[in-house]
């Protein structure tokens, strides 16, 4: 059985789609604004533009998004 939550492959268009109680911890990790520019990026990707490491990052999201 697949784990729900968020992965580091998921798209942010997409993680904040399906939880989008996301979105604060997402402001407090460093990010400005959710446009066309950064909502085709994988959560992975975003980490890394925004200086952080991949693991945590996913791992602070998932516990914003109660997984």
């Amino acid at each position: 059985m697949k784990r729900m939550g968020v992965d580091a492959d998921m798209a942010l268009g997409s993680a904040l789609e399906l939880y989008p109680q996301i979105y604060p911890a997402l402001l407090s990790q460093g990010l400005c604004c959710v446009n066309e520019e950064n909502e085709g990026l994988s959560l992975g990707e975003l980490a890394r533009s925004l200086g952080r490491e991949p693991e945590g990052f996913i791992e602070a999201l998932n516990a914003a998004a109660g997984c």
